[in-house]
């Protein structure tokens, strides 16, 4: 069964700790959405019902991804804009723009 990606935002090594801990933590022998952290399993939901955003304006919807993605990083707003694959210069404006 082939579900929804989700964008990960730090290291392998992170990765590789978080996969083996819900592999761990898993009620069955594979790894559900139940098991992910979290922030991990609510992108992947979000992202696997994109009616949930029908409705909205494109200003709100991208406040809201920025958000969701500077949320999913900490804060971290280098690595966010990485993930949102626009300058930290381009972050910072859209940041203004949209508060």
């Amino acid at each position: 069964m082939k579900g929804p990606t989700v964008h990960w935002p730090g290291n392998v090594r992170e990765l590789r700790n978080v996969l083996e801990r819900s592999l761990i933590l898993a009620e069955g022998n594979c790894i559900t959405e139940h098991d992910l952290p979290a922030e991990i399993s609510a992108l992947a939901v979000e992202k696997a019902q994109p009616w949930k955003e029908a409705g909205l304006s494109l200003r709100e919807v991208e406040r809201r991804h920025i958000r969701k993605v500077l949320h999913l990083c900490n804060g971290h707003r280098s690595r966010a804009a990485v993930l949102l694959g626009i300058t930290r210069k381009t972050l910072y404006r859209k940041l203004q723009e949209l508060e």
